[in-house]
């Protein structure tokens, strides 16, 4: 009876070793689909053991890092000597999370199966990294099965995991039908409420923008008369502030590029940024290279503190002179806080207004007879010239059904067979043409039920306000052809500037948002252009009768622009010269890498501790003579406080304290004994815990 029962104990024992090492098996598993899947590792078994251990781990950090460029431009430092293939580091990484997370349960401390599932949730929700839902049910699957073992053992295991796994699984596949995630991403009123709450702790954390960054939504424009920022200038002016740039329409919105694109040219702007090229201030350095004064006016400081402006944003104009230190460039277009940061106060170098010349520079700018500035100039538009095609290839696009209500609306394209229309005749035309038909007001309550793009109703309506102008106009200038975007920001008017002192802070109030086109203008870079009627004559515009047709915009220099030119451009030059890294972000890996490393380091430490106790304990219950074995036995029991059966407390005693051999069945005996102690303390474990 004593063996049967012995029997069944070490059955039990395997099946639970078993079910622990399943479990260990499914999460390692999961945790490493999660992996594959986020950061786009290339593996298979045909390349389950390629590349080195050293090369292949550099393969996998570039790898990752150019995954978290392109979902969040995040720029980390990327190494040589990396492998063709990380197959044999991501292998020992698999073997290695199945031996982390075998102890892990072995040890019955489930919590620290949460290292396995925090990590991808964080890169999936704070970094946008894909994560399917298949590699997710495996990974809670693994989860949910390593807790069932240490809770319940190989019965409870085999009982619930096969339950678990097909409710996980059959809720995924219902999730991933597309008729059921689109109804779930669609507009209903939970996704809704889900948008209204997210826009108001935005609101809370960030501050206020009245424009919304690039909703078109609203119906009525918020004018709030409270401070939006407090500017301070050494050299008061007027001055554009751009914050939010819109440049992918999406028919009720305005947004960036994606990152991808950002990332993608990191390189390029870099090497422009290297070169001299401004691509914030091009404008104001157009402006200085061709003043015909003999000295330019110098350029001044200037101070911001956002007070209830949106502080994502850094508001900057189109004469700034480098770039606000603290922040995340955006091809040249933007800049933002960090992550979850916020712009409270900075400050920068800029010069004075250039926007209202702007016509003048581009007469000039290819134009500029010899000076002691030639070789400035014509290195600036070698420079240009790159940055040039760049804006070609992402600031014009417009859809064909755009495209169609903008012909139906506003006629033809004009002749673009040598390239976009003229800019004073574009300029004119969408300037008159909304003037002349459409309404400026600022409450559109009684058109908001209109169905259709932000464009169709404003078309079908002919009214809207500053955002709505903006749009239109910004999608008619790429109609004919020429690079526009959108942006947001505030004014600085002549009025303004004539009651700032120098030196003193000034509070500009949120009245000042507003919404306008900018257009790429080749040679000096993007400018604003006003089509609201409501804001006509407020910001000093530009002469448009001074000469800006195409044809008075031609490059002196003779370098043809083509791929290998551009690539050597980009990527040239001194290859110990990198971008400057988020070190923030660096130091913040390189610590959560020393802390997970001294966490594995512990963990390994205890665990070898315990593997080695454990094959002691064992050399002495079963190869000991019997006499040291059973006291070694009881020993054991007591110290594990073992519930005791006055059996086992007489054979116990007796092995530690009588003269009396023993025999080998009094050592299986013992045994037994051992494996109903273990057995009935698990069970009023579990009674206790209920």
């Amino acid at each position: 009876m004593g063996k049967l029962r012995s029997i069944d104990q070490k059955t039990s024992y395997r099946n639970t070793v078993w079910a622990e090492l399943v479990s260990a098996s499914v999460i390692a598993i999961g945790f490493m689909m999660c992996a594959l899947q986020m950061f786009g590792f290339s593996y298979g078994l045909d390349n389950a053991f390629s590349g080195g251990i050293g090369g292949g781990m550099i393969n996998a950090w570039n790898t990752a890092a150019d995954a978290l460029g392109n979902r969040d431009y995040v720029i980390l430092p990327q190494f040589e000597g990396a492998s063709d293939s990380c197959g044999l580091f991501i292998t020992l990484c698999l073997m290695a999370a199945a031996v982390i997370a075998f102890f892990i349960v072995r040890s019955g401390r489930t919590w620290l199966l949460l290292l396995f599932i925090i990590p991808p949730s964080i890169m999936n929700t704070v970094f946008g990294l894909p994560l399917g839902i298949s590699s997710y049910a495996v990974l809670c699957i693994g989860i949910i099965s390593g807790v069932l073992t240490v809770r319940r053992g190989a019965e409870g295991f085999l009982k619930n995991i096969f339950f678990i796994a097909a409710v996980i699984i059959v809720s995924s596949g219902i999730i991933s039908i597309p008729a059921v995630s689109k109804s779930t991403a669609g507009p209903l009123p939970v996704a809704s409420l889900r948008e209204e709450a997210a826009s108001l702790a935005e609101n809370i954390y960030y501050g206020q923008n009245p424009l919304k960054s690039g909703d078109l939504t609203q119906e009525l424009r918020e004018n709030q008369e409270e401070t939006a920022l407090e500017i301070t200038m050494s050299n008061p002016h007027s001055t554009y502030l751009r914050g939010f740039i819109g440049d992918t329409y999406r028919g009720d919105r305005w947004d960036t590029l994606s990152d991808s694109v950002y990332y993608s040219q990191r390189n390029l702007m870099y090497w422009l940024e290297q070169s001299g090229f401004n691509t914030f201030g091009q404008t104001g350095q157009a402006k200085d290279l061709t003043d015909a004064e003999e000295e330019s006016a110098q350029a001044g400081t200037v101070s911001i503190k956002t007070v209830s402006a949106d502080s994502r944003y850094a508001y900057i104009p189109y004469e700034i002179e480098g770039e606000v230190e603290g922040t995340r460039t955006w091809g040249g277009s933007f800049m933002t806080s960090g992550k979850f940061g916020r712009l409270t106060e900075y400050s920068y170098e800029a010069g004075e207004n250039s926007v209202k010349d702007w016509t003048e520079t581009a007469a000039r700018i290819f134009t500029q007879e010899s000076s002691e500035d030639e070789e400035d100039i014509q290195t600036y538009l070698l420079s240009e010239s790159y940055y040039n095609q760049y804006v070609y290839q992402n600031y014009r696009y417009i859809s064909a059904a755009d495209k169609k209500l903008i012909s139906d609306s506003f006629g033809g394209s004009g002749d673009q067979s040598k390239g976009h229309v003229d800019y004073k005749t574009a300029i004119e035309n969408v300037n008159a043409y909304l003037k002349d038909n459409y309404i400026y007001t600022e409450d559109l309550k009684e058109d908001g039920d209109e169905a259709g793009s932000m464009l169709e109703t404003f078309f079908s309506s002919k009214k809207g306000y500053d955002v709505h102008f903006a749009t239109a106009a910004v999608l008619m200038f790429r109609y004919y052809g020429i690079p526009a975007r959108y942006a947001e920001g505030y004014l600085v008017t002549p009025e303004d500037a004539k009651d700032m002192e120098e030196g003193q802070p000034y509070e500009l109030s949120m009245e000042r948002a507003h919404a306008w086109p900018e257009i790429y203008v080749d040679g000096v870079g993007f400018v604003p252009v006003e089509v609201s009627p409501a804001y006509e004559g407020i910001m000093e515009e530009a002469d448009m009768s001074i000469g800006i047709s195409n044809s008075s915009l031609v490059r002196e220099f003779d370098e043809e622009i083509n791929d290998d030119t551009q690539g050597s451009y980009e990527t040239g030059g001194d290859d110990d010269l990198t971008p400057d890294a988020d070190i923030a972000f660096i130091v913040l890996c390189i610590l959560a890498a020393v802390i997970l490393g001294g966490l594995l380091t512990v963990i390994s430490k205890k665990t070898c501790r315990e593997i080695k106790t454990y094959f002691r304990r064992r050399k002495d219950f079963l190869k000991s003579p019997p006499k040291a074995a059973v006291s070694a036995i009881y020993g054991f029991m007591e110290s594990r406080d073992y519930p005791l059966k006055d059996e086992t407390v007489r054979l116990g005693n007796k092995a530690a304290y009588s003269r009396y051999p023993m025999e080998e069945e009094d050592r299986k005996v013992m045994l037994t004994y051992l494996k109903d102690a273990e057995k009935e303390k698990k069970k009023n474990k579990k009674g206790r815990s209920y």
